[in-house]
């Protein structure tokens, strides 16, 4: 009886055994953490505007970085209400991780799904576009003349600062699903072209 007890006991510590052994690897790496805390760091660089932990931490980084941060532009490039927009990105930007999966063997690939909110400068144009016809067109009617483009330039400028009173109506929140992969030791972001345009608030 002892006897069996002890080949029983034994055959399941060998099982343990085995089973430790095949166990598929967790996401954490050693010194690169997990998919989504990769990903909340690479959108936190994003929101801070550091380029130079942008490009480190994207995979694949083949675009400009200057578009998801304020250096693209100086003060002495743009107009006010320009630089007001690129200020409307900077402070609409947030983000919600909302799942991760591993989908590859050994843990090397991962998606990670997120909520991303930010300014959107596409919605804006057109209801910027919107406006501005709409006011240019009833000045005509109302007999106003106008001599050149600079007067049709000044309308839009003003119809642009009027429209971003209210900046919080052009906010987008989308759900994206980022691919992420493990690179020298460390999670790193696939960006992908319609997050890249998500990231840079939809202006480009």
């Amino acid at each position: 009886m002892c006897k069996k007890i002890c080949v029983s006991l034994l055959f399941i510590l060998c099982s343990l055994t085995v089973l430790s052994c095949c166990q598929m690897p967790t996401y954490n790496l050693s010194d690169g953490g997990t998919p989504s805390q990769a990903l909340s760091e690479f959108l936190d660089a994003v929101i801070r505007g550091d380029n130079a932990s942008i490009k480190d931490m994207v995979y694949n980084f083949s675009w400009n970085s200057d578009y998801l941060t304020d250096s693209s532009v100086s003060d002495s490039d743009i107009s006010p209400s320009d630089a007001e927009i690129i200020s409307c990105i900077s402070k609409s930007r947030k983000y919600e991780i909302v799942s991760e999966s591993n989908y590859a063997p050994h843990g090397h690939n991962a998606e990670v799904t997120v909520n991303y909110t930010t300014f959107n400068v596409t919605e804006f144009e057109q209801k910027l576009a919107e406006k501005a016809v709409a006011i240019i067109q009833r000045r005509q009617y109302e007999g106003e003349v106008f001599k050149d483009a600079s007067d049709t330039v000044k309308i839009i400028e003003e119809t642009k600062l009027q429209l971003l009173k209210n900046p919080e109506i052009f906010y987008t929140t989308q759900k994206y699903t980022v691919e992420m992969v493990s690179y020298k030791g460390k999670w790193r972001v696939v960006l992908s072209d319609e997050f890249y345009k998500a990231l840079s608030g939809y202006s480009i």
